[in-house]
């Protein structure tokens, strides 16, 4: 929408719809850290990565940042729940199961 619709008023559209647009994450976050954290207190945090993440979206279709479209910039200091999803993917293999397929597959 940002990119091709150009939107009226985004800042408005961000705070009309942020907790719905966090919804996903703010599950993901209280499962990863097994919070029992109420639906409505979605933290800053939680929103700083969804607009880490529609920034990137973003800036693969334009090359902008969300500032060019009137949005807050997301912070992307590093911490555990700005790590990127390849990352992660690649952190959570069964270290003892490669071991042994490797084992298995290298020749004797």
């Amino acid at each position: 929408m940002l990119v091709f619709c150009q939107v009226s008023d985004p800042a408005l559209l961000w705070q009309k719809h942020r907790d719905s647009l966090a919804e996903d994450l703010q599950r993901q976050v209280q499962k990863d850290q097994n919070l029992n954290c109420k639906r409505d207190s979605i933290t800053e945090v939680v929103y700083n990565k969804c607009l880490i993440i529609i920034e990137d979206l973003v800036l693969g279709m334009s090359g902008n940042h969300l500032t060019n479209f009137g949005l807050p910039s997301p912070s992307r200091v590093e911490s555990a729940l700005d790590l990127d999803r390849e990352y992660l993917r690649e952190l959570s293999y069964d270290i003892t199961m490669v071991s042994k397929k490797v084992a298995d597959n290298l020749p004797k």
